[in-house]
């Protein structure tokens, strides 16, 4: 399967999703433009498909899994959206902010 954009350009889809996938598209580019993301409920894979790249996939494996919620967003206010898990169990976010390398921040509340 392939979709169009309103700009014309065709993006494969084959092989993007299924079961135990969320969407959590989300400007992870910063280029005004929702990029086509999901996540694997649980294995914590994120599969993200980058407007300003032709739409090439991204993996970002195991951040995640069993247990947590993806909550993406801008959470640095850099213009580019942030990868964010909430732990229900513990009541823990773990924020991969892109001012910050991505390296992973945990804080509890």
């Amino acid at each position: 399967m392939k979709v169009s954009s309103a700009g014309g350009v065709e993006v494969p889809l084959a092989g993007f999703g299924g079961p135990e996938y969320c969407p959590v598209s989300a400007d992870y580019d910063g280029d005004g433009l929702a990029d086509l993301a999901l996540y694997h409920e649980t294995n914590g894979n994120w599969m993200v498909r980058l407007s300003s790249c032709g739409y090439q996939p991204l993996l970002i494996e195991g951040f995640g899994g069993s247990g947590y919620v993806p909550v993406p967003g801008d959470y640095d206010g850099d213009g580019l959206a942030d990868l964010v898990i909430y732990e229900t169990a513990a009541s823990t976010w773990t924020f991969r902010l892109s001012s910050r390398g991505y390296l992973p921040l945990s804080v509890a509340f």
